[in-house]
């Protein structure tokens, strides 16, 4: 498995700089400084940029290389880049910068391949969470009663904007038996139960009804994760990933276009409030 690429795109000084995230901490030249356990935080999807949500003047934390809002069935691969930043103490000042690192494709292969996901995530470090593959999950009643009493069943594409009749989606770690052969589901890692409103609430995939992850919401344009548990970096970059894919499925469908950064700047500078992480107030 190819690891991700990485490039600099930020050395500037303490005057210039915004800060990085709050969980970056100081570090000397000897390399990135990033914890591989996160805290809770809510994430804002602006165009190609995913920013923490806790001020309008966050610094991205995740970039895809085309706006979700552009793409539609027809496309096919979209890279997930994430951003590691440093911030380093010299005797004069300050110093920051940040790496980006590829670490997933979201595909979506032509239909006349037969593929087990219609979308899925594309491993390209060896420090992810894996191949995870998405799908839409109808309820059943009756019988066949699985995970939350409910059973999975392959839904197709055209199906998704009959969005209240899902009870969700179903993410699953995949593996390929060999090269060239398609996704194998091995183990459940999210569940996305759909909630009034447009609104998602994420689980894990452990047994039982598995703990919430994050709340997912759309208002006034705004595409938002809510994430509410610390987790480990690999497990966030998968959530984000899935989260990224689970957007282009449902905008392809339904051609709508997320706000632009600075519109989505605009209108959180006349809220009066933030938006508190760890919280799942007026959810």
């Amino acid at each position: 498995m190819e690891e991700g690429t990485e490039s600099q795109i930020i050395d500037t000084t303490e005057s210039s700089i915004r800060a990085p995230p709050p969980y970056v901490e100081a570090k000397n030249s000897q390399g990135p400084a990033h914890s591989d356990i996160l805290p809770p935080e809510t994430l804002l999807l602006a165009g190609t940029t995913i920013h923490g949500g806790s001020s309008p003047s966050s610094p991205p934390l995740y970039r895809l290389s085309h706006a979700v809002g552009h793409l539609r069935a027809s496309n096919t691969t979209v890279e997930l880049f994430r951003f590691d930043y440093r911030v380093r103490d010299t005797a004069a000042s300050a110093t920051a910068s940040a790496r980006e690192k590829h670490i997933f494709s979201l595909l979506r292969p032509p239909p006349i391949t037969g593929p087990s996901f219609e979308y899925h995530l594309e491993s390209v470090s060896r420090s992810n969470l894996g191949q995870v593959g998405l799908r839409l999950h109808r309820p059943r009643s009756g019988f066949g009663r699985g995970f939350f009493g409910l059973s999975s069943t392959h839904a197709s594409s055209s199906s998704a904007s009959s969005s209240s009749s899902l009870n969700g989606y179903r993410a699953w770690r995949a593996t390929r038996p060999r090269e060239g052969a398609n996704l194998e589901e091995k183990e459940l890692v999210f569940v996305v139960h759909a909630r009034e409103r447009g609104r998602y609430e994420w689980r894990d995939g452990g047994e039982g009804q598995g703990r919430i992850l994050a709340y997912e919401t759309s208002e006034d344009g705004i595409y938002r994760l809510q994430i509410v548990e610390t987790l480990e970096r690999k497990w966030r970059d998968a959530l984000v990933g899935t989260w990224c894919l689970r957007l282009w499925w449902e905008i392809a469908v339904s051609n709508v276009k997320p706000l632009a950064w600075e519109d989505v700047k605009r209108i959180l500078q006349t809220r009066t409030h933030e938006f508190p992480a760890g919280t799942s107030a007026g959810l």
